[in-house]
C-alpha cells in the first residue's frame, strides 16, 4: 500500500488538503518533498510480523524500559506492553493510535506504569472542513483518550497533554520534526523526570 502525495498531506495534518496549509503550523513546507521521500510502503498483511518483533523485543528488555511510540507505533507498543508489562518502566504515546478497547482488553497491567499521551494542534471539529476528519481522530477522541480515563480510574499515573493548552501552537502530526521539537522534548524529558525519575 502506497499512501500518495496529497494523502499524506492530510494524514500529517499539515492542511485541510493537499497543497494548503494550517495557518500558524510549524511544519516547514519547503521540505515536504524531502519529507515524503522518507516514506515506505506499507504491506496490509505485516502486520502479525510487525508484532511478533515488538513482543520479542519487549520481552528482551528485563533490566526495564521507557516505550516512546509515535503513530501507528502506538499500536503496536501497547500490544507488546500489555504482554511485558514488568519490562516497563513508562509509556509514551506521541499522537498515537491504537483501536485498544479498554471495555473488552484487561488492561490492569498498566495500572502501575506512568502514561503520557501528547497531542499537536489542528484537532477538533474546527479543523473538519468538507467533510475530512483526521484518521487519528478516533484515537485523540476514543481509544487512547479511554486508556487515559481507565488507568486513572484505576488509581494509575498517566498524563494527558495536549499542547495547544499549554500555549503551545501549530504542531501537526508530525511535531518531531517541527521548529519547536526541541521545546517538545524538553516537556517529555521533565515528565520522566517527574513521574519515572532517572
Amino acid at each position: 500500500m502506497f499512501n500518495s502525495y496529497g494523502e499524506r498531506w492530510t494524514t500529517y495534518r499539515l492542511g485541510p488538503k493537499a497543497g494548503v496549509p494550517y495557518e500558524g503550523s510549524r511544519f516547514d513546507y519547503s521540505k515536504y518533498d524531502q519529507f515524503m521521500k522518507q516514506h515506505v510502503p506499507r504491506w496490509t498483511t505485516s502486520n502479525a510480523m510487525v508484532q511478533a518483533a515488538y513482543d520479542e523485543y519487549f520481552s528482551s528488555m528485563k533490566d526495564g524500559m521507557i516505550v516512546l511510540a509515535h503513530s501507528q507505533g502506538g499500536l503496536f507498543s501497547l500490544e507488546a506492553a500489555l504482554k511485558n508489562a514488568e519490562n516497563i518502566k513508562g509509556i509514551i504515546m506521541v499522537e498515537s493510535s491504537s483501536d485498544l478497547d479498554v471495555d473488552k482488553t484487561d488492561v490492569s497491567v498498566f495500572r502501575d506504569i506512568p502514561f503520557l499521551f501528547v497531542y499537536g494542534d489542528f484537532l477538533g471539529d474546527a479543523y473538519c472542513i468538507d467533510g475530512y476528519k483526521w484518521p487519528g481522530a478516533f484515537a485523540w477522541e476514543g481509544s487512547m483518550r479511554n486508556l487515559h480515563h481507565k488507568i486513572l480510574e484505576m488509581g494509575g499515573d498517566s498524563t494527558w497533554m495536549e499542547l495547544p493548552k499549554l500555549g503551545i501552537r501549530g504542531n501537526t502530526h508530525a511535531l518531531m520534526m517541527e521548529d519547536n521539537s526541541d521545546e517538545i522534548a524538553d516537556l517529555i524529558c521533565d515528565w520522566i523526570k517527574e513521574h519515572i525519575g532517572s
